[in-house]
Protein backbone atom coordinates (compact mmCIF):
# COMPACT_ATOMS: atom_id res chain seq x y z
CA UNK A 1 0.00 0.00 0.00
CA UNK A 2 1.44 3.37 -1.02
CA UNK A 3 1.76 6.18 1.55
CA UNK A 4 -1.31 8.18 0.31
CA UNK A 5 -3.55 5.13 0.60
CA UNK A 6 -2.02 4.26 3.95
CA UNK A 7 -2.75 7.78 5.24
CA UNK A 8 -6.34 7.55 3.98
CA UNK A 9 -6.80 4.19 5.71
CA UNK A 10 -5.45 5.62 8.94
CA UNK A 11 -7.95 8.49 8.71
CA UNK A 12 -10.79 6.00 8.22
CA UNK A 13 -9.69 3.99 11.24
CA UNK A 14 -9.41 7.16 13.33
CA UNK A 15 -12.91 8.25 12.33
CA UNK A 16 -14.19 4.77 13.14
CA UNK A 17 -12.62 4.94 16.58
CA UNK A 18 -14.22 8.33 17.22
CA UNK A 19 -17.55 6.92 16.07
CA UNK A 20 -17.08 3.95 18.38
CA UNK A 21 -16.39 6.23 21.36
CA UNK A 22 -19.42 8.40 20.53
CA UNK A 23 -21.71 5.38 20.22
CA UNK A 24 -20.39 3.96 23.47
CA UNK A 25 -21.14 7.23 25.28
CA UNK A 26 -24.71 7.18 23.98
CA UNK A 27 -25.19 3.62 25.17
CA UNK A 28 -23.79 4.43 28.61
CA UNK A 29 -26.10 7.44 28.89
CA UNK A 30 -29.03 5.09 28.29
CA UNK A 31 -27.94 2.92 31.27
CA UNK A 32 -26.94 5.47 33.93
CA UNK A 33 -25.98 2.93 36.57
CA UNK A 34 -23.42 3.97 39.15
CA UNK A 35 -21.47 0.77 38.66
CA UNK A 36 -21.84 0.67 34.88
CA UNK A 37 -18.50 0.00 33.21
CA UNK A 38 -18.32 -0.20 29.41
CA UNK A 39 -15.54 -0.63 26.88
CA UNK A 40 -15.53 -0.77 23.09
CA UNK A 41 -13.02 -2.46 20.79
CA UNK A 42 -12.88 -1.92 17.04
CA UNK A 43 -12.52 -5.41 15.64
CA UNK A 44 -12.35 -4.88 11.87
CA UNK A 45 -13.17 -2.63 8.92
CA UNK A 46 -14.70 -4.04 5.76
CA UNK A 47 -15.03 -2.20 2.43
CA UNK A 48 -17.53 -3.07 -0.24
CA UNK A 49 -17.11 -2.57 -4.00
CA UNK A 50 -18.69 0.89 -3.77
CA UNK A 51 -16.13 2.12 -1.27
CA UNK A 52 -18.37 2.08 1.82
CA UNK A 53 -16.72 1.06 5.08
CA UNK A 54 -18.40 -1.35 7.51
CA UNK A 55 -16.88 -1.59 10.96
CA UNK A 56 -17.29 -4.37 13.54
CA UNK A 57 -17.23 -3.18 17.15
CA UNK A 58 -17.42 -5.24 20.30
CA UNK A 59 -18.96 -3.54 23.36
CA UNK A 60 -18.39 -4.87 26.86
CA UNK A 61 -20.73 -3.79 29.66
CA UNK A 62 -20.64 -4.40 33.37
CA UNK A 63 -23.92 -3.21 34.85
CA UNK A 64 -25.83 -3.60 38.10
CA UNK A 65 -29.26 -5.07 38.71
CA UNK A 66 -31.93 -3.52 40.91
CA UNK A 67 -33.17 -6.23 43.28
CA UNK A 68 -36.19 -6.55 45.56
CA UNK A 69 -35.84 -8.69 48.69
CA UNK A 70 -39.42 -8.82 49.95
CA UNK A 71 -39.57 -12.63 49.55
CA UNK A 72 -35.91 -13.29 50.41
CA UNK A 73 -34.71 -16.09 50.41
CA UNK A 74 -37.65 -17.29 48.26
CA UNK A 75 -37.14 -14.47 45.77
CA UNK A 76 -36.63 -14.24 42.02
CA UNK A 77 -34.77 -11.28 40.56
CA UNK A 78 -35.50 -9.94 37.08
CA UNK A 79 -32.60 -8.00 35.58
CA UNK A 80 -33.31 -5.87 32.50
CA UNK A 81 -30.63 -4.40 30.24
CA UNK A 82 -31.69 -1.93 27.53
CA UNK A 83 -29.85 -0.15 24.74
CA UNK A 84 -30.88 2.82 22.59
CA UNK A 85 -29.28 5.65 20.61
CA UNK A 86 -31.25 8.73 21.57
CA UNK A 87 -29.15 11.10 19.45
CA UNK A 88 -29.51 9.01 16.29
CA UNK A 89 -32.85 8.15 14.74
CA UNK A 90 -33.73 4.95 12.92
CA UNK A 91 -33.09 6.71 9.62
CA UNK A 92 -29.44 7.07 10.63
CA UNK A 93 -28.76 3.93 12.65
CA UNK A 94 -30.78 0.72 12.79
CA UNK A 95 -30.61 -1.33 15.97
CA UNK A 96 -31.92 -4.89 15.82
CA UNK A 97 -31.15 -8.31 17.16
CA UNK A 98 -29.20 -10.64 14.91
CA UNK A 99 -31.72 -12.39 12.67
CA UNK A 100 -29.30 -15.24 12.20
CA UNK A 101 -30.11 -16.57 15.66
CA UNK A 102 -33.76 -15.54 15.90
CA UNK A 103 -34.84 -16.20 19.47
CA UNK A 104 -31.28 -17.32 20.22
CA UNK A 105 -29.93 -13.81 19.84
CA UNK A 106 -28.04 -14.08 23.14
CA UNK A 107 -25.44 -16.80 23.47
CA UNK A 108 -23.32 -17.85 26.43
CA UNK A 109 -19.81 -18.85 25.48
CA UNK A 110 -19.52 -20.93 28.64
CA UNK A 111 -21.96 -22.26 31.20
CA UNK A 112 -22.55 -19.70 33.94
CA UNK A 113 -23.39 -20.90 37.46
CA UNK A 114 -23.90 -18.04 39.95
CA UNK A 115 -23.20 -18.93 43.56
CA UNK A 116 -26.60 -18.00 45.01
CA UNK A 117 -28.90 -18.07 41.96
CA UNK A 118 -30.11 -20.28 39.17
CA UNK A 119 -29.68 -18.48 35.87
CA UNK A 120 -32.78 -18.42 33.68
CA UNK A 121 -32.96 -18.20 29.90
CA UNK A 122 -32.55 -14.61 28.62
CA UNK A 123 -35.49 -13.22 26.67
CA UNK A 124 -34.94 -10.51 24.04
CA UNK A 125 -37.32 -7.68 23.18
CA UNK A 126 -37.39 -4.78 20.76
CA UNK A 127 -39.52 -1.67 20.90
CA UNK A 128 -39.86 1.43 18.71
CA UNK A 129 -40.98 4.74 20.16
CA UNK A 130 -41.74 8.01 18.41
CA UNK A 131 -40.33 11.23 19.82
CA UNK A 132 -40.51 14.64 18.08
CA UNK A 133 -41.57 13.01 14.84
CA UNK A 134 -38.61 10.59 14.76
CA UNK A 135 -38.46 6.87 15.50
CA UNK A 136 -36.02 5.40 18.01
CA UNK A 137 -35.40 1.70 18.54
CA UNK A 138 -34.93 0.15 21.97
CA UNK A 139 -33.21 -3.20 22.35
CA UNK A 140 -33.52 -4.86 25.72
CA UNK A 141 -33.42 -8.28 27.28
CA UNK A 142 -34.22 -9.64 30.73
CA UNK A 143 -32.57 -12.42 32.74
CA UNK A 144 -34.32 -14.18 35.61
CA UNK A 145 -32.27 -15.13 38.66
CA UNK A 146 -33.91 -17.60 41.07
CA UNK A 147 -32.23 -17.94 44.46
CA UNK A 148 -31.06 -21.34 45.67
CA UNK A 149 -32.67 -22.46 48.93
CA UNK A 150 -30.05 -24.97 50.08
CA UNK A 151 -27.69 -22.41 51.58
CA UNK A 152 -30.47 -20.51 53.35
CA UNK A 153 -31.88 -23.71 54.82
CA UNK A 154 -28.50 -24.78 56.22
CA UNK A 155 -27.43 -21.33 57.45
CA UNK A 156 -30.72 -19.82 58.69
CA UNK A 157 -33.71 -22.14 59.05
CA UNK A 158 -32.08 -25.24 60.53
CA UNK A 159 -30.02 -23.46 63.26
CA UNK A 160 -32.90 -21.23 64.36
CA UNK A 161 -35.24 -24.24 64.59
CA UNK A 162 -32.74 -26.08 66.78
CA UNK A 163 -32.36 -23.06 69.07
CA UNK A 164 -36.14 -22.86 69.54
CA UNK A 165 -36.29 -26.60 70.28
CA UNK A 166 -33.49 -26.26 72.85
CA UNK A 167 -35.43 -23.49 74.62
CA UNK A 168 -38.26 -25.99 75.23
CA UNK A 169 -35.97 -27.95 77.56
CA UNK A 170 -37.02 -25.35 80.16
CA UNK A 171 -40.35 -27.13 80.54
CA UNK A 172 -38.59 -30.28 81.80
CA UNK A 173 -36.39 -28.46 84.34
CA UNK A 174 -37.67 -28.05 87.89
CA UNK A 175 -39.35 -24.76 88.66
CA UNK A 176 -37.07 -24.02 91.60
CA UNK A 177 -33.99 -24.23 89.31
CA UNK A 178 -34.30 -20.55 88.37
CA UNK A 179 -30.65 -19.91 87.33
CA UNK A 180 -30.63 -22.82 84.89
CA UNK A 181 -33.92 -21.90 83.23
CA UNK A 182 -33.18 -18.18 82.96
CA UNK A 183 -29.68 -18.71 81.57
CA UNK A 184 -30.97 -21.15 78.95
CA UNK A 185 -33.65 -18.72 77.75
CA UNK A 186 -31.27 -15.73 77.68
CA UNK A 187 -28.64 -17.71 75.76
CA UNK A 188 -31.23 -18.79 73.18
CA UNK A 189 -32.42 -15.19 72.76
CA UNK A 190 -28.89 -13.88 72.26
CA UNK A 191 -28.16 -16.62 69.71
CA UNK A 192 -31.21 -15.74 67.63
CA UNK A 193 -30.49 -12.00 67.83
CA UNK A 194 -26.92 -12.62 66.63
CA UNK A 195 -28.23 -14.72 63.75
CA UNK A 196 -30.65 -11.96 62.74
CA UNK A 197 -27.84 -9.40 62.81
CA UNK A 198 -25.64 -11.59 60.61
CA UNK A 199 -28.49 -12.02 58.15
CA UNK A 200 -28.99 -8.23 58.00
CA UNK A 201 -25.30 -7.72 57.26
CA UNK A 202 -25.58 -9.89 54.12
CA UNK A 203 -28.32 -7.68 52.62
CA UNK A 204 -28.33 -4.03 51.61
CA UNK A 205 -30.10 -1.57 53.95
CA UNK A 206 -33.84 -2.23 53.61
CA UNK A 207 -36.84 -0.38 55.00
CA UNK A 208 -39.31 -3.26 54.58
CA UNK A 209 -39.76 -6.72 56.09
CA UNK A 210 -38.42 -9.78 54.28
CA UNK A 211 -39.57 -13.39 54.54
CA UNK A 212 -36.57 -14.38 56.66
CA UNK A 213 -37.32 -11.50 59.07
CA UNK A 214 -40.74 -13.02 59.74
CA UNK A 215 -39.16 -16.41 60.46
CA UNK A 216 -36.52 -15.09 62.85
CA UNK A 217 -39.00 -12.79 64.60
CA UNK A 218 -41.35 -15.70 65.35
CA UNK A 219 -38.42 -17.78 66.60
CA UNK A 220 -37.38 -14.96 68.95
CA UNK A 221 -40.99 -14.58 70.09
CA UNK A 222 -41.21 -18.30 70.92
CA UNK A 223 -38.06 -18.18 73.05
CA UNK A 224 -39.25 -14.98 74.74
CA UNK A 225 -42.57 -16.64 75.60
CA UNK A 226 -40.71 -19.49 77.32
CA UNK A 227 -39.05 -16.90 79.54
CA UNK A 228 -42.40 -15.25 80.32
CA UNK A 229 -43.91 -18.66 81.04
CA UNK A 230 -41.16 -19.34 83.57
CA UNK A 231 -41.97 -16.06 85.33
CA UNK A 232 -45.60 -17.17 85.78
CA UNK A 233 -44.51 -20.64 86.87
CA UNK A 234 -42.07 -19.34 89.44
CA UNK A 235 -44.60 -16.87 90.82
CA UNK A 236 -47.24 -19.59 91.14
CA UNK A 237 -44.69 -21.94 92.68
CA UNK A 238 -43.64 -19.32 95.25
CA UNK A 239 -47.26 -18.60 96.25
CA UNK A 240 -48.04 -22.30 96.54
CA UNK A 241 -44.94 -22.88 98.61
CA UNK A 242 -45.83 -19.98 100.93
CA UNK A 243 -49.38 -21.26 101.41
CA UNK A 244 -48.11 -24.77 102.09
CA UNK A 245 -45.70 -23.57 104.74
CA UNK A 246 -48.40 -21.44 106.35
CA UNK A 247 -50.86 -24.34 106.37
CA UNK A 248 -48.26 -26.64 107.85
CA UNK A 249 -47.50 -24.11 110.58
CA UNK A 250 -51.19 -23.72 111.44
CA UNK A 251 -51.67 -27.48 111.56
CA UNK A 252 -48.75 -27.88 113.92
CA UNK A 253 -50.12 -25.15 116.15
CA UNK A 254 -53.56 -26.76 116.17
CA UNK A 255 -52.13 -30.15 117.04
CA UNK A 256 -50.14 -28.69 119.89
CA UNK A 257 -53.24 -27.07 121.31
CA UNK A 258 -55.32 -30.24 120.98
CA UNK A 259 -52.86 -32.10 123.13
CA UNK A 260 -53.44 -29.70 125.98
CA UNK A 261 -56.21 -30.27 128.50
CA UNK A 262 -59.65 -29.71 127.07
CA UNK A 263 -62.39 -27.78 128.85
CA UNK A 264 -65.59 -29.87 128.75
CA UNK A 265 -67.69 -26.69 128.93
CA UNK A 266 -66.17 -25.47 125.62
CA UNK A 267 -67.09 -28.55 123.55
CA UNK A 268 -69.89 -27.93 121.01
CA UNK A 269 -73.19 -29.69 121.52
CA UNK A 270 -74.95 -31.64 118.77
CA UNK A 271 -77.96 -29.34 118.82
CA UNK A 272 -75.75 -26.30 118.17
CA UNK A 273 -74.13 -28.00 115.15
CA UNK A 274 -77.53 -28.91 113.69
CA UNK A 275 -78.81 -25.34 114.08
CA UNK A 276 -75.65 -23.98 112.44
CA UNK A 277 -76.11 -26.23 109.39
CA UNK A 278 -79.69 -25.10 109.02
CA UNK A 279 -78.66 -21.46 109.10
CA UNK A 280 -75.99 -22.12 106.45
CA UNK A 281 -78.54 -23.46 103.99
CA UNK A 282 -80.38 -20.15 104.14
CA UNK A 283 -77.48 -18.28 102.45
CA UNK A 284 -78.17 -17.33 98.81
CA UNK A 285 -76.75 -19.52 96.07
CA UNK A 286 -74.77 -16.60 94.59
CA UNK A 287 -72.09 -17.02 97.26
CA UNK A 288 -71.57 -20.68 96.38
CA UNK A 289 -71.48 -20.04 92.61
CA UNK A 290 -69.03 -17.16 93.03
CA UNK A 291 -66.76 -19.37 95.09
CA UNK A 292 -66.80 -22.07 92.39
CA UNK A 293 -66.03 -19.53 89.65
CA UNK A 294 -63.12 -18.08 91.62
CA UNK A 295 -61.59 -21.52 91.92
CA UNK A 296 -61.49 -21.76 88.09
CA UNK A 297 -59.91 -18.31 87.73
CA UNK A 298 -56.91 -19.12 89.84
CA UNK A 299 -53.57 -20.11 88.37
CA UNK A 300 -52.48 -23.73 88.85
CA UNK A 301 -51.48 -24.23 92.44
CA UNK A 302 -48.16 -25.68 91.29
CA UNK A 303 -45.91 -24.35 88.50
CA UNK A 304 -45.22 -27.86 87.25
CA UNK A 305 -48.80 -28.15 85.99
CA UNK A 306 -48.30 -25.13 83.73
CA UNK A 307 -45.02 -26.61 82.49
CA UNK A 308 -46.77 -29.85 81.57
CA UNK A 309 -49.38 -27.90 79.62
CA UNK A 310 -46.72 -25.86 77.76
CA UNK A 311 -44.82 -29.01 76.78
CA UNK A 312 -47.61 -29.62 74.27
CA UNK A 313 -48.70 -26.05 73.56
CA UNK A 314 -45.37 -24.58 72.42
CA UNK A 315 -44.27 -27.37 70.02
CA UNK A 316 -47.76 -27.57 68.53
CA UNK A 317 -47.90 -23.80 67.96
CA UNK A 318 -44.47 -23.76 66.33
CA UNK A 319 -45.32 -26.69 64.06
CA UNK A 320 -48.47 -24.89 62.88
CA UNK A 321 -46.42 -21.79 62.11
CA UNK A 322 -43.71 -23.76 60.28
CA UNK A 323 -46.22 -25.59 58.08
CA UNK A 324 -48.09 -22.37 57.23
CA UNK A 325 -44.87 -20.47 56.54
CA UNK A 326 -43.33 -23.05 54.21
CA UNK A 327 -46.56 -23.77 52.34
CA UNK A 328 -47.11 -20.07 51.64
CA UNK A 329 -43.59 -19.16 50.55
CA UNK A 330 -42.91 -22.39 48.64
CA UNK A 331 -46.00 -21.66 46.54
CA UNK A 332 -44.51 -18.25 45.74
CA UNK A 333 -41.13 -19.84 45.00
CA UNK A 334 -42.53 -22.48 42.61
CA UNK A 335 -44.70 -19.86 40.92
CA UNK A 336 -41.61 -17.76 40.24
CA UNK A 337 -39.74 -20.80 38.92
CA UNK A 338 -42.48 -21.41 36.37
Amino acid sequence: MTPPYSLQANNIVERANRKTASTLKKLIDKNPEKNCVATAVLLSLEFDIFGFACDRIRYSFKVGCLMYFEHYPFDKQKCVFSMALMSSTDSEVNLNWDKEYGTEAILFFKEIEPLQFKLGRPVTHMDVITYNGANYTYLYFDINLVRRLTGSFINIFAPSTLVVAVSWVNFWIKVDAAPARVSLSITSLLTLCTQMQQNKSQLPPLNYITAVDIWLFVCILMVFCTLIEFAFCYNSYSEHKGRSEKTKFNNNETNSRSKSKRNPWMEPQKSDAIDFKKELKKFPKQFTEARIKCSYCRLPCNGSELDMFCRKLFPLSFVVFVVSYWVYFLNIYHHELN
